[in-house]
């Protein structure tokens, strides 16, 4: 019974195979694989592979090869740009040889004339890790090609012609170890027209490493070889109606599972087609190389046979996940059935059977067979070391005896969680604390005993001084011990800044400022225009504030400052002054009458006359002065105040009241002439002068300081009632006028 689909055939290597046409318009694909075997010797640079590679040739009627003969593999050393030097040529001998035909009866006879034969080639090698200069090679390229395809492929131009390039790349072995995929399926001999099947391309990575599938155009040979590898190598030319993703034409569908390699497909007509699909390997999220499959799929028509399908199918889904921990077991049934109650044959691959690549791999037990249905029990005991982060898959393959022969791939996926501490920090900053922190575990020990909390919390707090390691075991419920290290990182300190303390008079600015963070919080926010987290701020406060600042730097941590910004009230300017008039001159006495000073200064007309407290100026009759007054007090702040004074004319200032009549009768009434005059003029040369109505002279007197006349001659007699008239001098003002005399 024919045991499963057909299989994509590439490589990840860089082999060139020449067989000298030997194998000429009956090649159907191929695929090299290769298998790190570690250094040939300690410290020797020198590394081992195996390099396996498989064939696929037509072997129908019309081939014309009886046997499968060795082939020529050429390596060569990765170079820079289109210079990639021959390292080494190898012959490889055939090992096996393995026939694929269709399982054919009486009662069916689909697909009798189609034939695959598989030459399966092994060998080893040694590969440099360095160049002759020391450094490590980057990789090596390995290159199979041969003419021709075969000529009935109906989606390429000039099949006979078209050769087959077969290739792959393995990374440097000193900087990247590395095994290529194994694919886990055979070759099918043939497809079945207007039949949506699911296909599995799967394979397994003997070194965990994850890996995605895609399509991709099958390629020719090379342009040039011998000594030397021209990149890239050319591709095969589809048709028109036919693309590298639609390799079968119109109306036909090949979709791949990018993280399993199931494929759906139809082909709605009968022929040849070739395609291919790549498979990139990643480790730890970083692209190491790819396996490129190149096949030939032949389609023939089939009568009705319903695909067998997973008796818990759930729609499209073929992709089965179970997850358990580490150390703990996992038992399901895996049961399928067939609508056309076909026996069944279930085919089972992965490598978490092998006990070569699984440590206590799991079991397949209690096996039931019946009309059109199969289950199988899985079950997996496992034990700690079988804990890894990438999931284990496993491939099912079930197969029905129907005509033709169906398979259904199936995928399982079993995650086997594994105990992990995965040790954290936060990171502090100088002088803080913080908190180790693990995932579960029963029990843990940490080290060193440096600034430490406890050696078996789980979740210790630790200051560090400086970034220091922390190591860790713990033991889960199961006895799964890990142990793993964490940096207690301490964040370097940064350095901050703040402007200096300051301190103002009422109503001046100031310049606040901090630096060497990322973001600030003042507090309080008074003067700040609202909005308290800015750098630098010119602020005109009205009242002492002291400002806290939180500084924010890089790593987030904080930092905090002070600015004192003091303000002194200012002292009130006044001025007080009186006129004194004199003789010849104005006396301005001028006092500071203003509070909260200590200093002053006195301006006379905008000059700088005085820093005595009060003093007296001497002006002119009618002239003026503008006085400004600058005080001091104790904190050097400033007031000022300013006055315009003007000083009365002589006219103006001897405005005499002079009386118009006297009665000297000595009853206490205007016995006298006395006018009425500021008495510190009476000191400025004074004298009165009465004459009589015919202009005699009858009184005179120039007595300073008095201009008194009491109705009496020069002798001292009593003059007569009547009018009399009167001359005045004060200084140099003079006044005259009449006065009447009554008794």
């Amino acid at each position: 019974m024919f045991k499963q689909q057909l299989q994509i055939l590439a490589i990840l290597l860089t082999f060139v195979f020449n067989t000298s046409n030997l194998f000429s318009s009956h090649l159907m694909g191929g695929v090299p694989t290769y298998r790190f075997l570690g250094e040939t010797s300690p410290g020797s640079g020198e590394f081992l592979y195996e390099i396996n590679f498989s064939i696929y040739l037509n072997c129908d009627a019309t081939s014309l090869v009886d046997t499968i003969q060795a082939i020529e593999v050429n390596i060569y050393q990765n170079g820079i740009g289109n210079f990639n030097p021959l390292f080494l040529g190898l012959e490889l001998q055939p090992i096996d040889s393995v026939p694929y035909e269709a399982q054919t009866t009486s009662d069916c006879t689909v697909g009798q004339d189609v034939c695959i034969n598989e030459g399966i080639f092994r060998d080893t090698i040694i590969l440099d890790g360095f160049s002759q200069s020391g450094t490590p090679v980057a990789g090596y390229h390995i290159i199979y090609n041969n003419c021709c395809r075969n000529g009935n492929i109906d989606n390429i131009s000039d099949p006979g012609g078209a050769g087959m390039g077969f290739y792959s790349y393995i990374p440097g072995p000193a900087l990247t170890p590395n095994s290529a995929p194994i694919f886990t399926n055979s070759v099918a001999p043939f497809l079945c027209i207007q039949d949506s099947i699911n296909f599995s391309f799967n394979a397994f990575d003997p070194d965990g490493d994850s890996l995605v599938y895609s399509l991709f155009t099958p390629l020719e040979e090379p342009t040039s070889t011998g000594s030397n590898l021209s990149l890239p190598i050319p591709t095969v030319d589809f048709l028109p109606g036919y693309t590298e993703t639609n390799p079968f034409g119109t109306g036909s569908q090949l979709e791949i599972n990018s993280g399993t390699g199931i494929s759906e497909i139809f082909i709605p007509n009968q022929g040849a087609y070739v395609f291919g699909i790549e498979v990139k390997e990643y480790r730890d999220g970083v692209y190491i190389s790819s396996t490129f499959l190149d096949i030939q799929v032949n389609t023939v028509v089939c009568p009705p046979n319903e695909y067998p399908e997973a008796a818990n199918n759930i729609g499209d889904t073929i992709i089965y996940e179970f997850e358990v921990i580490a150390g703990e077991n996992i038992c399901f049934p895996m049961i399928f059935t067939d609508a056309d109650k076909d026996s069944l044959e279930i085919v089972i691959n992965g490598e978490l059977f092998d006990s070569g690549l699984t440590p206590n791999p799991a079991i397949l037990s209690d096996t039931v067979l019946d009309s059109g249905f199969v289950s199988v029990n899985f079950c997996w005991e496992t034990i700690c070391e079988n804990g890894q982060d990438l999931p284990y898959f496993y491939y099912v393959d079930v197969i029905d005896n129907g005509c033709p022969n169906k398979s259904t791939p199936i995928v399982y996926k079993v995650n086997v969680i594994p105990f992990r501490l995965n040790p954290s920090f936060p990171g502090i900053c100088v002088g803080d604390t913080a908190n180790l922190q693990v995932g579960y575990a029963e029990s843990v020990t940490w080290s060193p005993d440096y600034n430490i909390s406890s050696l078996t919390d789980f979740n210790p707090q630790v200051w560090p001084d400086s970034s220091s390691n922390y190591a860790v075991t713990g033991i889960d419920s199961n006895g799964c011990i890990d142990s793993d290290t964490v940096l207690a990182v301490v964040f370097p300190f940064q350095e901050t800044y703040a402007s200096n303390d300051t301190s103002l008079c009422k109503g001046d600015p100031a310049n606040v400022s901090v630096a060497g963070g990322v973001s600030y919080v003042w507090s309080p926010s008074d003067y700040l225009d609202g909005n308290p987290t800015l750098d630098t701020y010119v602020i005109n406060p009205d009242e002492t504030v002291n400002y806290s600042i939180t500084i924010n730097d890089s790593y987030g941590c904080k930092h905090f400052d002070e600015i004192l910004v003091e303000v002194f009230e200012l002292p009130v300017a006044s001025i007080e002054y009186d006129l004194i008039y004199a003789c010849d001159s104005v006396a301005v006495n001028l006092k500071n009458e203003s509070t909260n000073t200590v200093n002053q200064n006195w301006f006379i007309n905008n000059d700088l006359f005085t820093a005595q407290k009060d003093f007296s100026y001497g002006i002119d009759y009618a002239d003026s002065i503008s006085v400004r007054l600058v005080t001091l007090n104790g904190n050097n702040c400033a007031d000022n105040t300013s006055v315009f004074i003007k000083s009365l004319s002589r006219e103006e200032f001897f405005d005499i009241e002079i009386p118009n009549v006297i009665t000297p009768n000595d009853d206490g009434f205007n016995d006298s002439f006395l006018p009425i005059i500021n008495s510190a003029f009476l000191e400025c040369g004074t004298f009165i002068k009465i004459y009589n109505r015919w202009g005699k002279e009858i009184f005179s007197s120039e007595e300073t300081g008095s201009l008194h006349w009491d109705g009496k001659g020069n002798n001292g007699n009593e003059l007569e009632i009547g009018t009399y008239y009167y001359v005045l001098r004060l200084d140099e003002q003079r006044s005259q006028g009449s006065i009447t005399l009554l008794r």
